[in-house]
C-alpha cells in the first residue's frame, strides 16, 4: 500500500489526483476507487492498479491521526493560561 497527498479532487467530474510520497508521482483517482471521502490536502493510503492510461489509485482511504491522551501532551509554558 502506498501513501500520498490529495492534490485535487473534483466532486462534479468525480476524479482527481494523488501525489505519491517518496516518488512525487501523480496518480489518477476516480470516485469508484474511493473508500473514504477525500479532499485537497488529505493524507491518504492507496493501492495502484494498471489501466490503459497508466496507474490509477484505488482503495483510497484517508489516514486518520490518532488522538493524543493528556499524558502525551507536553505541559504548556503558559502556566495554565490559554493565551501566551
Amino acid at each position: 500500500m502506498s501513501t500520498g497527498t490529495v492534490k485535487f479532487f473534483n466532486d462534479i467530474k468525480v476524479f482527481g489526483c494523488i501525489i505519491e510520497e517518496g516518488s512525487n508521482k501523480a496518480h489518477f483517482v476516480h470516485i469508484s476507487g474511493l473508500i473514504d471521502e477525500i479532499g485537497v490536502g488529505d493524507r491518504v493510503e492507496f493501492d495502484l492498479t494498471d489501466s490503459k492510461k497508466g496507474l490509477n489509485a484505488v482503495n483510497v482511504k484517508v489516514i486518520k491521526y490518532p488522538l493524543l491522551s493528556l499524558d502525551e501532551v507536553s505541559p504548556s509554558p503558559c502556566d495554565g493560561f490559554f493565551v501566551c
